[in-house]
């Protein structure tokens, strides 16, 4: 009976280890898609034909403040960008094509 016991602890274990396994993510890259690509001032300058500086200064007139970059050091502190998909990104270009319509 002893035997029979520890097969079954043993496989209770090797299932276990198994759902452990499959509960951990996979190393390796992770896949970009188009929701995760980010825009930047510079994308919105070429898709709305304008200089960057004056993109910076709309996108202020509306509020918006560049989210911080979390990052210490040298280096800018915030940066102008937007998942491709934000809400915000959204609201920005409605303004300015609305903008733009009145001219």
């Amino acid at each position: 009976m002893a035997k029979g016991k520890k097969k079954q602890e043993v496989k209770e274990v090797e299932a276990n280890e198994e759902e452990v396994q499959e509960e951990t993510p996979k190393k390796g890259k992770a896949k970009k898609n188009d929701e995760s690509k980010m825009v930047t001032i510079k994308d919105l300058a070429e898709e709305f034909g304008v200089e960057a500086k004056d993109i910076r200064a709309f996108i202020r007139s509306l509020g918006i403040k560049a989210p911080p970059t979390g990052e210490a050091g040298f280096g800018p502190k915030a940066k102008y960008e937007w998942a491709s998909n934000s809400k915000e990104l959204a609201k920005i270009r409605k303004a300015w094509k609305e903008v733009r319509s009145e001219d």
